[in-house]
């Protein structure tokens, strides 16, 4: 089974504004944002606890002005997957727990937010 989660309201962090800033308070504020609205958003949808998840990740975007590159949204995506531990969703995004993430291209469709799709994984990864 899948499950969508999306939090809008701002534009996904990226790695960039990170070093840019170079700042641990507005980094730590931005982590605690987007973990506190994942957590409470997988709470809400009754998501059960997973041995093992598979996250897709997609930033979504208001317009079309300066797209994120694919993957600069980590650090609003990582915050979100801390967000699904502390949900009780899985017990830790250790390699062995959080088998896969994949980042999409930003997604222009009206607002800033970010979506993550989470799926439970019955089955070894692929080995490419």
């Amino acid at each position: 089974m899948m499950w969508a989660l999306e939090v809008v309201g701002r534009r996904p962090t990226t790695l960039n504004q990170e070093r840019k800033t170079n700042n641990w308070g507005k980094r730590a504020s931005d982590t605690k944002w987007w973990r506190e609205r994942f957590q409470q958003c997988a709470v809400e949808a009754g998501i059960p606890a997973h041995l093992r998840l598979h996250v897709s990740v997609f930033p979504l975007h208001k317009n079309g002005r300066s797209p994120q590159d694919v993957a600069a949204c980590f650090p609003a995506a990582k915050a979100g997957i801390d967000g699904l531990v502390d949900a009780g969703v899985i017990e830790d995004d250790t390699p062995d727990i959080l088998v896969r993430i994949d980042f999409h291209a930003p997604v222009v469709d009206g607002v800033d937010g970010l979506r993550l799709v989470i799926q439970g994984v019955d089955h070894e990864p692929d080995v490419q």
